[in-house]
């Protein structure tokens, strides 16, 4: 009845322990933990991190589809909906969209923007750049979507390391199927004064 007696100790132990499964490659270990874990956490954002995890397992035993599917689900319950085959009409109001939210503040106001804090939208930004690279060679479609929504979610609740990530990923975006490139650019070098900024050494 440990979860009862001390449930803060056992969510971070449990976490912690699946974390360390999955580098070493454990991955059966990695199955059973996270099946404790999500019977016994209280909050989306602790079952959000073992979801996260799952994801990395995944990747890293070439499951590259479970662990998209894993992604979208999870991030739909975070709030954040991202269609598995998204047309050509939800990229076009993908990019509308996004352009419209940060023409408001502009680029520079999207450095000062202040850090993100809440738990739920820091892992649903941090599930996104987890399974952004493997997306980009098995389902590209979803890349502008991801970064869309990396992009919102930065500009609504505030920076987080992670946002570096989608800066740049959005620069490219512009560079190579918007062709604009001198804004292009300049999201890309706000990602790096981001990173500077916050220190996010994890996504130089």
């Amino acid at each position: 009845n440990y979860w009862e007696i001390d449930y803060k100790f056992s969510i971070e132990l449990y976490t912690v322990t699946t974390e360390i499964a999955c580098v070493l490659g454990e991955f059966e270990s990695v199955k059973e933990l996270s099946l404790i874990i999500l019977e016994n956490a209280k909050t989306l954002s602790e079952k959000a991190k073992i979801y996260d995890t799952q994801i990395l397992a995944f990747i890293a035993q070439n499951k590259v589809s479970e662990a998209i599917n894993t992604a979208l689900d999870i991030l739909n319950l975070l709030g954040v909906k991202i269609p598995a085959q998204p047309s050509e009409a939800d990229i076009g109001a993908g990019i509308g969209n996004t352009h419209a939210l940060w023409t408001k503040i502009g680029i520079e106001g999207l450095l000062t923007l202040p850090e993100m804090v809440d738990p739920e939208k820091l892992a649903a930004i941090q599930i996104i750049s987890s399974v952004m690279p493997v997306t980009y060679t098995a389902a590209p479609i979803l890349v502008p979507m991801f970064t869309f929504a990396m992009i919102e979610l930065s500009i609504k609740y505030g920076n987080a390391h992670a946002s570096t990530f989608g800066y740049a990923s959005y620069g490219l975006i512009l560079c190579g199927a918007v062709g604009d490139i001198d804004t292009g650019y300049e999201f890309g070098q706000l990602a790096i004064n981001l990173l500077n900024r916050l220190n996010a050494n994890e996504f130089k």
